[in-house]
Formats: structure tokens, sequence, C-alpha cells
């Protein structure tokens, strides 16, 4: 009996998500130039060809994968908009970082290689500045928000802590104190803190 429309659908996308998870896999653990096609199918259960039907080359995959950074934006928006509070936002987009560096590292490995290599800057078709200068936007409203006395720097020095925290957190997981790291930050940007921002 043929498949439905329905059905060739299905696997259709499931078959595109399992090269995208592949793929983001090997990147991760051998570089993205050290990667190849061939290795991506095959790790995957699927013929070279089949693969290439549904990407064209590592670099399609590269911007593929990059594209979720949209998705991750616009929900990260989204559950923002519920909360009123601005102290509480800030400490919503401290937590939600730092649980996107415990539970996604694969994607945040290639992040970070992507970002520190030049000559992977077009491989990414942009996908990476948007969602720096996106998260940046968003970190600069909660900031004014908060009434301090420059919302863009205290904007850069968290995201600059942020990518601090990533970097050393991948190159010693084993014994990185990522929860008393957690804690810190949040004390550092108590009620009584950001009180002291707005008068320095």
């Amino acid at each position: 009996m043929p498949r439905t429309a329905k059905q060739n659908k299905e696997i259709r996308e499931k078959t595109q998500q399992l090269i995208l998870n592949t793929s983001l896999r090997l990147f991760s653990q051998k570089g993205f130039h050290a990667t190849t096609i061939a290795e991506i199918a095959k790790e995957a259960g699927i013929s070279k060809g089949l693969a290439y039907n549904y990407y064209k080359s590592k670099q399609d995959i590269a911007a593929a994968l990059f594209m979720n950074l949209d998705d991750l934006i616009d929900s990260f928006r989204f559950a923002l908009a519920d909360i009123e509070d601005y102290y509480e936002k800030l400490r919503f987009t401290i937590l939600s970082m730092l649980e996107f560096v415990d539970q996604s590292e694969e994607f945040w490995r290639l992040y970070i290689a992507f970002i520190l290599q030049p000559e992977n800057a077009d491989l990414s078709k942009g996908a990476l500045e948007k969602f720096y200068t996106e998260m940046m936007s968003i970190t600069i409203e909660i900031f004014e928000g908060l009434e301090v006395k420059n919302p863009k720097v205290e904007a850069r020095l968290l995201s600059g802590l942020f990518d601090g925290i990533i970097l050393h957190y991948y190159i010693d997981k084993k014994n990185y104190p990522l929860k008393e790291i957690l804690s810190r930050i949040i004390d550092m940007y108590s009620v009584e803190n950001i009180e002291k921002m707005r008068q320095n």
C-alpha cells in the first residue's frame, strides 16, 4: 500500500532532523572542516546520495542548524512578554542562558567555534550576528526598564560574562561549579545591587 502524502512528509522531516542532529554532533566532536558529508550519512545510517537530496553541502547544513536561533529568540521574547517585573525579566534571562549552556552543549560548542573562526562567518548566513544583536537588544531593554545609568554598558558586561562562562564551562566541564556560578550571578544582580547601579 503506497504511503500517504502525510506519511511522506513525516518521513522527510524525520530524515532531515536526523541529518541535522548527526551533523551537529560530528561538527561539535570533530570540527566543521574535518567532517564530511559521507561521515554524516554513515553515522546517520543513510546513503550519501540521500543526504545530498536534503542538503547540497556542509555549508547548507550549518546554515540550517543556525536557523534554529530564530526560533530560540522568538520563544525567549514570548516568555519574557509574560513577565512584567524587570527584576524578574533579568533573573529569567540569566537562568535561561545558563540553562541553554548546560543542556545544549553540542550546539554551543559549534557556536563558539564559528564565532572564533572568522573564515566560518559566511557559513552561518548572518544568523550568529542576528542572534547576538537580538539578545543584546533584549538585555539592553531590560536594563533600561530597570533604569540603570548606562544600560548598554551593563548589557555588554552581562553578555561578556555569559561568553566567559560558556568557554570556561566547556573547557573544564567536569570541575566547573556552574550552579555556584549561577547563584553568584543572581546575587550580583539583586534588587540591592541594581539600586546601586542606578546611583553610580
